[in-house]
């Protein structure tokens, strides 16, 4: 207990000794030392202070090409709002919630007006390097990492379709993504 179970792939381990054993051959005196995980709770809300149930919650890094990248799995938000993100490891992350309401509008009739939302990173912005940063140490907890959604902007796109002669075809069937 407080400790990840998470487990490394040998590709993955930037740090440590290789040890090669031959056939019959033994190697002792290998020592590994377990780093105790933290903790990150707080609850997701939309600017009008209202709680948001199941949204996905994450921790998160940058590479150093630039992607981002998850470092464990996504928890759900309970209908306060309230999420728990346990067996951290150690490190610097910035924390992350998504939803869609098109999640739940799924096998129902979408509404005419609803907000979605954009991914937002704790406590409040779109913008991964304007995020506030959360630092695991051994056995900390980070309470009240709460993250209050961003509208997610919506555009408007016209224009004409053609085909490649510059006709109008009929029955065109457009979509985006």
């Amino acid at each position: 207990p407080g400790f990840s179970g998470m487990t490394t792939q040998p590709g993955q381990i930037r740090d440590g000794t290789v040890v090669t054993l031959d056939a019959g051959g033994a190697v002792s005196a290998i020592d590994i030392v377990l780093r105790p995980t933290g903790t990150i709770a707080g609850r997701v809300r939309r600017p009008d202070g209202t709680p948001v149930a199941n949204a996905i919650v994450a921790t998160q890094i940058r590479q150093p090409d630039g992607k981002l990248l998850g470092v464990q799995q996504g928890v759900k938000t309970g209908p306060d709002g309230a999420y728990l993100l346990e067996n951290v490891p150690q490190g610097s992350y910035v924390v992350t919630a998504m939803y869609s309401v098109r999640y739940e509008m799924i096998g129902k009739a979408e509404p005419g007006e609803y907000q979605d939302w954009a991914r937002t990173f704790h406590p409040d912005t779109t913008s991964f390097d304007n995020a506030v940063g959360i630092e695991i140490r051994g056995g900390d907890t980070h309470a009240s990492t709460d993250v209050t959604l961003q509208p997610d902007p919506r555009f408007s796109v016209s224009g004409v379709v053609v085909d490649r002669e510059g006709q109008t075809p009929r029955n065109a069937k457009l979509q985006f993504g």
